[in-house]
């Protein structure tokens, strides 16, 4: 039985020996993010925002995964049963391959809508999901959403509860995840050729700027050459350039000063542009306890507030 209309989020899935190989990025793009090293490569490749979405009247469905990379070792799948969160599956450490077996709650037909690891590549196979029916969403608003690990969910407790994916329920869209933890501003990484044609663009890079990049004048023309690239690629759709969030770990005058002088420069270029600017610093709110590690990754509750926070500001700008 062919699987491939279940997977939502992909473009580019393989159906393997192993089983379905799923991919958020162009094959130019993942040897571009290569060239930065195993860290960076890992993200790239794993499966964060991509889901299974299906109608079935099984009493349960199943299916196995093996995981074939990390790039941190937790394991997590969300279980949602007609929009509802419904079950949580969880490994803190390194979980080669298991099997899923998950128990519907209603004897009627309902949607099952299954969150895939977000910070590891797993291979589905062996799926068991009864008479189903593939959820279709081709005409629903397509949401791209560019940036580092904020946007790719580092650290989440579930791989539901990150602010792409929040959107993602919110608008009822499709969303192509293209968070890369601990990247930057590079137009190299973006491809004109990519598979999905967004209605809706967020970007969100700038923090690892911050952390990578010392000149501030190198960071002002690597954000030059993205957006240009970015305008040219998408002319006539709606970009919202997000600055970096709060971080709770600049602990100098002048490390202030500097992340102040970023958001200055990225608020600035995305207006020569034409691009709408959502303040970061008033998305999340500035408490560790947003956070999950000292101010760095938001939790669920920052996460939360971030999405719902993005939604009023874009609500609320004059988008020309």
């Amino acid at each position: 039985m062919e699987f491939k209309r279940i997977f939502q989020n992909c473009p580019y899935i393989e159906k393997t020996s192993e089983g379905y190989c799923l991919r958020r990025f162009t094959d130019k793009q993942i040897a571009h993010y290569k060239l930065f090293g195993e860290g960076v490569y890992l993200r790239a490749i794993n499966n964060a925002g991509i889901t299974m979405s299906f109608y079935t009247d099984a009493e349960s469905i199943s299916f196995d995964f093996k995981i074939k990379a990390y790039s941190r070792e937790r394991v997590v799948f969300d279980v949602y049963e007609d929009d509802v969160f419904t079950k949580t599956y969880r490994w803190e450490e390194c979980h080669d391959e298991d099997t899923i077996l998950y128990q519907r709650t209603k004897q009627e037909k309902s949607k099952i809508t299954i969150y895939l690891p977000y910070m590891c590549d797993a291979v589905i196979s062996n799926l068991h999901l009864g008479d189903y029916t593939p959820v279709d969403k081709s005409g629903c608003k397509k949401y791209l959403a560019l940036g580092d690990s904020i946007t790719q969910g580092m650290l989440s407790e579930l791989t539901s509860i990150t602010y792409t994916s929040i959107l993602e329920r919110e608008w009822d869209a499709q969303l192509l995840n293209h968070g890369v933890g601990g990247y930057v501003y590079n137009a190299d990484s973006l491809d004109e050729n990519l598979a999905f044609d967004p209605d809706i663009v967020t970007v969100a890079y700038g923090t690892n700027d911050y952390t990578r990049i010392e000149s501030i004048n190198t960071i002002e023309e690597n954000v030059h050459a993205y957006y240009k690239k970015l305008k040219a690629i998408y002319p006539d759709k709606e970009i919202y350039i997000i600055t970096p969030i709060w971080r709770g770990n600049l602990d100098s005058e002048e490390a202030i000063q500097k992340m102040r002088q970023i958001r200055k420069v990225i608020t600035r270029k995305a207006e020569e542009y034409g691009f709408a600017v959502i303040n970061g610093t008033k998305l999340v709110p500035h408490v560790y306890e947003a956070y999950i590690d000292k101010g760095l990754h938001p939790n669920a509750f920052g996460f939360e507030e971030m999405a719902k926070n993005i939604m009023k500001a874009i609500k609320e700008a004059d988008y020309r």
